[in-house]
Order: C-alpha cells, then structure tokens, then sequence
C-alpha cells in the first residue's frame, strides 16, 4: 500500500490545479465532480488534508484514491 502523501494524493488524482503553497483543488474521486470540488494542502502533521465542498467523508475521498 502506498504511503498517504499529499504527493502520492496528487499522483493519484492525476488532474490538478495549485491554489497556493502547498494547496490543491481537484474533481473529487469519490463521487461524480464536474467541477475541482476538491481541496488538498498539507496538514501540520505532514499528512494531507482533503474537503470536498459538495460534502463527501473524508473516509471516502481516501477509500476512491486507493489509501
């Protein structure tokens, strides 16, 4: 199992856009996006933070990109 980078969240994505340091938007995996409903950037901890603003669990978000 990869390790749950915000690079390796990036590779899996394969489509996105930077928004600002270390921040990312992006259709979301987890349901039908046709619009970067999604926003990654780097939490304190190192680890990747992911919102989608249509409402999806961050479980899920994680489980569509193979973490």
């Amino acid at each position: 199992m990869k390790d749950f980078t915000v690079e390796n969240v990036l590779a899996a994505l394969g489509e996105y856009r930077e928004t600002g340091q270390n921040k990312y938007s992006a259709c979301c995996p987890a349901h039908e996006d046709r619009q970067a409903s999604l926003s990654i950037s780097l939490g304190d901890n190192g680890k990747p933070l992911l919102y989608c603003h249509a409402g999806c669990e961050f479980a899920d978000i994680k489980k569509a990109l193979g973490f």
